[in-house]
């Protein structure tokens, strides 16, 4: 069974790269660099143009994200991908965090505000942490 160059390289199986090349990371930081332009941006543009107008649009382009994963299997459409993919989570973590907070002052307007900003706080942090957890877990098994 052959294996193609890009799988070689993300597992580092291929013989002209040396032992602490890495380049399965350098995926990563495409996703982190999209996702935090993207954070910077959406939430100004989901106050300007409201939250569903953004929401709706992030999983479209997730959608395109994974159509780039699965038609583009070269490492330049992996990067794509990720940088497509990192886009979408920016707008989605943004825009869904503000829409949580209005939601919940529109259903408990007697309730203060803390309880929304705990629960956004821990599933953006704690989806943040746990995906890099499970990540690195499942990579070096």
């Amino acid at each position: 069974m052959t294996t193609t160059r890009l799988e070689q390289s993300v597992n580092g199986a291929d013989p002209r790269r040396s032992a602490g090349s890495r380049p399965h990371r350098r995926g990563f930081w495409v996703v982190a660099f999209a996702c935090i332009a993207a954070l910077l941006i959406a939430g100004h543009l989901s106050d300007l143009y409201g939250r569903r107008r953004l929401l709706l649009p992030a999983v479209v382009i997730s959608i395109v994200s994974a159509l780039v994963f699965i038609a583009w299997k070269s490492l330049a459409g992996l990067l794509a991908g990720r940088l497509i993919n990192g886009i979408s989570i920016g707008i989605v973590a943004s825009t869904a965090t503000a829409y949580l907070a209005e939601l919940h002052a529109i259903g408990r307007p007697q309730a203060t505000a803390r309880k929304a900003q705990l629960t956004a706080s821990a599933v953006n942090i704690g989806g943040l942490a746990l995906g890099a957890l499970v990540a690195g877990v499942s990579r070096n098994g």
